[in-house]
């Protein structure tokens, strides 16, 4: 499947060839990376790419939403190596909104996966 994406991508231009193996070998590095297999531990519901409409009627969709008992977890997925302020600020929202829609206890991370880093998200 991750391949046939990537193929997809490059074929669509989205993803130029010559990095089409790092990214290949980033997603695969998801996979297995054990801080990520301790976040998703315990959850009783994951959502993928679900939408959060808002009021104004813009959607936004993060990555993952992992429902745990007594919690909630956002999770967003970066392939690159450098973090950004601005990805900070998408996960922080994605908190915010889903405060907003009564979860309780909801802690948000950015995963790394060109470096292997999984992130907390201070609210």
């Amino acid at each position: 499947a991750i391949d046939n994406e990537i193929k997809i991508m490059t074929q669509e231009g989205l993803l130029p060839a010559d990095e089409a193996e790092s990214l290949r070998n980033a997603a695969l590095g998801v996979l297995d990376d054990e801080a990520l297999k301790k976040l998703l531990e315990g959850a009783e519901k994951t959502l993928n790419e679900q939408s959060i409409i808002l009021p104004e009627g813009k959607i936004k969709r993060p990555d993952k939403i992992i429902q745990k008992p007594g919690e909630v977890v956002v999770l967003d997925y970066k392939f690159t190596s450098r973090p950004h302020k601005e990805h900070e600020v998408q996960v922080k929202n994605y908190v915010k909104w889903i405060e907003q829609m009564g979860y309780k206890n909801v802690r948000g991370y950015l995963y790394y996966s060109m470096n292997k880093e999984l992130k907390k998200v201070r609210s």
